[in-house]
């Protein structure tokens, strides 16, 4: 293994972001013994991506062991990940459609009211715009605002489902990461 600690030295050279650089520093002035607990603890912390902390302390051989590692909880995130985008992109069409049923007898009602209006300006008879046109206009609204809001909803549940999911496959993989790293310090 190339490296035994992490220092923010050694963080620095790997373009770590200079705020993250410092609030190390300030932790730990003299750095961390690369264990799984101070791993877990610095990739956690900062959300660092156990693959792009990977990249750059492991060797070829234990870059592989690793990606074998992570595989059943990278499986496990995508199965969920794609559940709950099946669920929101379902949930976004119902409501797409909800919508559609609401706002087509609106936009007929708006259409006759629009021609009338029309017609009665056209004759002189009438105002240009009557209250059943504006009554319109705000039913097509209220039937959008609908739509919008289980848009949310559906947006909000994908999120909830999602974020749980993430939160294990990045803790999995960052421990799937330390066994690899503390497996190469017993064999070297």
């Amino acid at each position: 293994m190339q490296i035994q600690r992490i220092t923010s030295e050694w963080l620095r050279q790997q373009d770590v972001a200079p705020e993250h650089v410092r609030d190390f520093q300030r932790k730990w002035p003299d750095g961390l013994e690369l264990t799984e607990v101070n791993l877990l603890r610095v990739l956690e912390e900062w959300w660092l991506d156990p693959d792009w902390f990977a990249s750059r302390i492991l060797s070829g051989p234990a870059q592989e062991a690793y990606e074998k590692a992570k595989a059943p909880a990278q499986e496990a995130y995508e199965k969920g990940e794609a559940r709950a985008e099946e669920a929101r992109q379902k949930a976004i069409a119902r409501a797409w459609k909800a919508h559609q049923k609401a706002a087509a007898p609106i936009r007929e009602a708006e259409a006759k009211a629009l021609l009338r209006a029309l017609e009665a300006y056209q004759r002189g008879t009438g105002p240009p715009i009557t209250a059943s046109t504006l009554k319109a206009y705000r039913g097509t609204d209220a039937a959008f605002v609908a739509y919008l809001e289980a848009k949310r909803a559906a947006e909000e549940a994908y999120e909830s489902a999602t974020q749980p999911a993430w939160e294990a496959y990045h803790k999995a993989t960052a421990r799937a990461l330390a066994a690899i790293i503390v497996g190469q310090r017993g064999s070297a």
